[in-house]
C-alpha cells in the first residue's frame, strides 16, 4: 500500500510550526547515542531571518513531511540569495524512506526554479561555514558542538535523487600529547618563532581589537575559496560576542608580522559534551548547570578547531607551522586538561591545510560532503576549485 505524504510549508510567523521543525530530529534519533543534541536556540539563530542576516540577502522557506496519522517524517529548509544563481539547502532531516527525502527535494527543486536557481548545494547551515554543514558519509562517531551526524541513508538519499560531490569535510583528530609533531613543522615553526618581525600569542576575550582581528584575516584567508562571502565588522562582532562565554584564551592564537594581523587558529572547548544533557533547552536552569559545569572544569576534554587561517602572501612560509609549535608550547603546561583535538572542515580542495593537519599528528576521522544539484541543463558542473596548492 502507497504511504501517503503529506509536504506543509512552514510560515516564519507560524510558532508552532518552527517548534515541530527543529524537534522534529528528537523523535527521529531517539535512543541514539552519537546525535550531537544541538540548543534549540542554536538552530532557530539559523532558520529565523531577522535573527541571521545572511537570510536577509534572499528568500527562505522551511518545510515538514507529515504522514496520514500527521506524524513528522522529514523536514528542510531553503534559501534562494537574490544575486546568485546557486541555491542552497539545508537541516534536512527525514525517516528511513526514500519518498520522504524525494518529496522534499522534489518541493525544494521546483521552488529553486521558480526562483532562477540553476542549482542547490546543500547540506549547509545558510551562513558560514563553521556549523551544521555537509552530510557525514564516513565516521559514525559522536559529534563535536554544532557539527553534523546523520544516519548512513542520507548520504543513498542524495546521491540517488542526482546530487553530485562538490567537495569533502575532512575532520582529522589528533591526541594532544607532546613529541607527535612532524619534524620539519617544529623546525619551521620555531625559525618563525624567533624571528623578530613575526609574533604569535594569544587573545584574550576583551580585547577590543579582537573582532576586527578575525574579520581581517578570514576575509582575506578565505577569500579564494567558492561560495565564502566575506564578512563585516558587525558580523565579526556578533560571532565573537557569541563565543565570548565559552572562550578558553589557550585556544584562541593569532599571527602578527609587523603588528598586522594576518593568521589565527581559533579552538573552543567542546561545550557540546555539556549540552547534550539538557535536551535542546538552555533556560536559566540550564544556563545555570553548564556555568557551573564548565567553571569546574572536569565536563570537557574535546577542543574544536574552529577554524584556521593565513593570509595568502604569508602562507606556506612557517607561520602555519609557528601557531602550531605555540599551541604546543601550551598544551606541554601541566594544568592543560584537554586530552584530543577535533580539526573540523578541512576541505579536500585545500591540499595544503590536509598535509599540514597530518604532519601536526592529525588522522582521518570523519568525512562530510558538501554536495551540488544542477536543476536547469546548461548548468556546468565542476567541483570545489583547488586552492593553497
Amino acid at each position: 500500500m502507497t504511504q501517503t505524504l503529506i509536504i506543509k510549508t512552514i510560515d516564519s510567523t507560524d510558532n508552532q510550526g518552527i517548534d515541530q521543525f527543529i524537534r522534529f530530529p528528537y523523535t527521529l534519533y531517539k535512543g541514539n547515542p552519537l546525535w550531537g543534541n544541538p540548543l534549540d536556540e542554536d538552530v532557530k539563530k539559523r532558520i529565523t531571518p531577522t535573527l541571521n542576516p545572511y537570510l536577509q540577502k534572499g528568500d527562505f522557506q522551511l518545510w515538514i513531511v507529515q504522514d496520514e496519522s500527521k506524524t513528522i517524517v522529514g523536514r528542510i529548509a531553503a534559501f534562494a540569495p537574490f544575486k546568485e544563481k546557486i541555491g542552497q539547502l539545508g537541516f534536512f532531516e527525514c525517516t528511513e524512506n526514500y519518498s520522504v527525502a524525494k518529496l522534499l527535494f522534489d518541493t525544494v527543486k521546483k521552488w529553486m526554479l521558480n526562483h532562477k536557481m540553476e542549482a542547490i548545494d546543500g547540506p549547509v547551515n545558510f551562513g558560514m561555514r563553521d556549523e551544521f554543514w555537509g552530510c557525514l558519509v564516513e565516521g559514525e562517531y559522536e559529534p563535536v558542538y554544532n557539527m553534523p551526524y546523520n544516519p548512513p541513508y542520507y548520504k543513498e538519499y542524495f546521491e540517488k535523487y542526482g546530487f553530485l560531490n562538490y567537495f569533502n569535510q575532512i575532520t582529522y583528530l589528533r591526541p594532544l600529547e607532546l613529541g607527535i609533531l612532524h619534524p620539519l613543522v617544529t623546525r619551521a615553526g620555531r625559525r618563525i618563532l624567533k624571528n623578530k618581525d613575526f609574533t604569535v600569542h594569544t587573545i584574550g576575550k576583551d580585547d577590543p581589537l579582537l573582532p576586527s582581528y578575525f574579520r581581517d584575516i578570514y576575509n582575506n584567508a578565505w577569500a579564494e575559496f567558492d561560495g565564502v562571502p566575506p564578512i563585516t565588522l558587525e558580523e565579526a562582532n556578533k560571532q565573537m560576542a557569541m563565543i565570548k562565554p565559552i572562550i578558553d584564551k589557550r585556544l584562541l592564537i593569532f599571527g602578527f608580522y609587523k603588528a598586522q594581523p594576518i593568521s589565527f587558529f581559533i579552538m573552543m572547548p567542546d561545550i557540546g559534551q555539556i549540552f547534550k544533557r539538557f535536551n535542546g533547552k538552555f533556560g536559566w536552569w540550564e544556563k545555570l548547570k553548564f556555568f557551573f559545569l564548565f567553571k569546574q572544569g572536569k565536563s570537557i576534554d574535546r577542543v574544536i578547531g574552529r577554524i584556521f587561517g593565513v593570509i595568502p602572501e604569508f602562507q606556506g612560509k612557517g607561520m602555519e607551522a609557528a601557531m602550531v609549535v605555540h599551541f604546543e608550547d601550551i598544551v606541554s603546561q601541566p594544568d592543560f586538561p584537554y586530552k584530543t583535538l577535533e580539526l573540523n572542515w578541512i576541505g579536500d580542495f585545500n591540499p595544503t591545510m590536509m598535509k599540514v593537519s597530518k604532519m601536526i599528528g592529525g588522522t582521518e576521522h570523519k568525512k562530510h560532503t558538501t554536495y551540488r544539484l544542477p536543476i536547469v541543463d546548461h548548468f556546468d558542473f565542476h567541483r570545489a576549485k583547488v586552492v593553497n596548492k
